[in-house]
């Protein structure tokens, strides 16, 4: 999860420069081409590092690998769909991409809403599980859930009417905003996370702590697989 929120704050800082170089420098041929290289980078690495970071959240709350791994087959694949014709056509029509490309994005602000939804629909599963004494807690929790869940859905509302309004400036202008407060929700969403396995722990209640545990081993256990078909 750490490692999608570093990506995710890497692409934000990328995106930015490469946003402001062209208002600095001498737009000849190799400032066009920077530019168009962060821009990127920081593009995929905003859009894709903050899918993987709701994947890694809902790692936590799932336990099926079926569906787990089927959610991560489709963030790739999104990715890819997204992310590889949009670089190639913006290249080729000299670092100006196609109207039609740029609105597959939107598949990306539909796939955040979903992984944000699925995991809040999850915990809510999770916590009617324990007893009554963290009905303040288990509210408190889910409350900023939600309300974190409607501040990613404006977002994408937001941006994905720029997107069909073809506001392709305003949208450059803001993307990095919008993902700084994506990133700032998520930190609260742990922080509220943390909390109530905090409570349910001194509660002696240890069944979503065990949960989420079981998360972070498959985490762990998955990024050690990876490491070793790698090598």
């Amino acid at each position: 999860m750490y490692r999608s929120l570093i990506a995710t704050c890497s692409g934000v800082i990328v995106f930015t420069i490469g946003f402001i170089i062209p208002m600095f420098a001498r737009l000849d041929g190799s400032a066009r081409a920077t530019s168009f290289a962060l821009l990127n980078t920081g593009w995929v690495l905003m859009v894709s590092g903050f899918s993987m970071t709701l994947y890694s959240r809902v790692h936590l709350v799932v336990t099926n690998r079926k569906v787990l791994r089927l959610l991560l087959a489709v963030i790739i694949l999104n990715g890819c769909i997204v992310h590889i014709p949009a670089i190639i056509t913006g290249y080729i029509a000299r670092h100006a991409r196609l109207q039609i490309i740029n609105k597959l994005e939107i598949a990306c602000y539909v796939q955040e809403i979903f992984l944000s939804s699925l995991y809040t629909f999850q915990f809510g599963r999770f916590a009617r599980q324990d007893s009554s004494s963290l009905d303040y807690m288990r509210k408190k929790t889910l409350c900023g859930l939600v309300v974190g869940q409607v501040v990613v859905l404006g977002c994408d509302i937001s941006m994905a009417i720029l997107l069909f309004s073809n506001f392709y400036l305003a949208r450059k202008l803001i993307l990095p905003l919008n993902y700084a407060l994506k990133i700032l929700v998520e930190f609260f969403v742990l922080n509220q996370l943390v909390a109530f396995a905090s409570g349910i722990a001194r509660n002696g209640e240890v069944h979503f702590v065990e949960n989420i545990l079981a998360g972070l081993k498959r985490e762990d256990e998955e990024a050690l697989s990876s490491s070793r078909r790698q090598i």
